[in-house]
């Protein structure tokens, strides 16, 4: 047994990455070399086939969806219909998402990404220890915060990856079984721990596509508002957010196999 870093352990040919759940109090082991025919994965299976149907699943394989990532998910506002059935070019949707400080280190875990820069680090400390000019550089850009409570504490900067990953929820809570094509991102601003950001996509262009179902383009934007604004969502994004800081933007192409184009009356 090798170990690598505080939670990375090889063991023989099996990786194993150990988690540890402060909500539950226990360390969490996940084999990165599942069999495709293990029961996990039939479970998995099963559990995403019923919620392409419709259907209540009662299987549980992994539960760690937490009140708060849930209640975020449920501020979903659309104009886009469940499944893309009636699908319209300009229909849009909303979603803010707040990251925490367990949601980066998370995925840092899980992507094996131990930037300095996703944690909270002493800047004393670093000004003494450092042997280049990088971190003034990244002060220089934005990219460095200071805590409210502690101010020579960095915040850690949420992984681009991360906050782009708020597309993915919004499609596949509108359209449970929705298949990404493509997704380009051009990362603009940094997003830090305990910012509330927004992500927002725009129906483009929608076409009928030969495996059935339609292929639709959206843009596909992270953004925030200047404090004080309100949110009147009748209108449409380019005119409702013309102040906006935009964290993210980019294109996604989404196969929705269910969906179809709303008739013309």
């Amino acid at each position: 047994m090798q170990r690598l870093f505080h939670d990375t352990v090889l063991l023989g040919n099996k990786k194993i990455l150990l988690h540890h759940n402060k909500t539950q109090n226990l360390v969490v082991a996940r084999h990165y070399n599942i069999a495709p025919k293990s029961a996990l994965w039939e479970n998995s299976s099963a559990m995403v086939a019923d919620k392409i149907r419709g259907i209540p699943s009662k299987r549980c394989f992994h539960q760690d969806t937490t009140t708060e990532h849930t209640n975020q998910l449920r501020s979903l506002k659309s104009t886009i219909p469940r499944m893309g059935q009636g699908i319209q070019v300009g229909q849009h949707a909303f979603l803010e998402r707040t990251f925490s400080n367990e949601d980066v280190e998370q995925f840092s875990t899980l992507a094996l990404d131990f930037n300095p820069l996703h944690s909270s680090l002493d800047w004393e400390q670093i000004m003494v220890a450092q042997d280049d000019s990088s971190w003034d550089i990244h002060q220089r850009n934005g990219l460095i915060q200071f805590q409210e409570s502690n101010p020579r504490v960095t915040k850690p900067v949420v992984h681009g990856m991360l906050v782009s990953s708020i597309f993915s929820s919004m499609f596949a809570t509108l359209s449970p079984g929705c298949i990404y094509i493509s997704q380009s991102l051009d990362f603009r601003r940094p997003v830090f721990v305990g910012d509330t950001v927004a992500g927002r996509i725009t129906v483009d262009r929608i076409r009928k596509w030969r495996k059935g179902g339609v292929l639709v383009q959206c843009t596909t934007k992270v953004t925030t508002q200047p404090r004080g604004e309100t949110t009147d969502f009748g209108l449409q994004p380019e005119e409702m957010h013309s102040s906006e800081h935009v964290f993210v933007k980019g294109v996604a192409n989404v196969w929705l196999p269910s969906g179809f184009v709303a008739q013309k009356p």
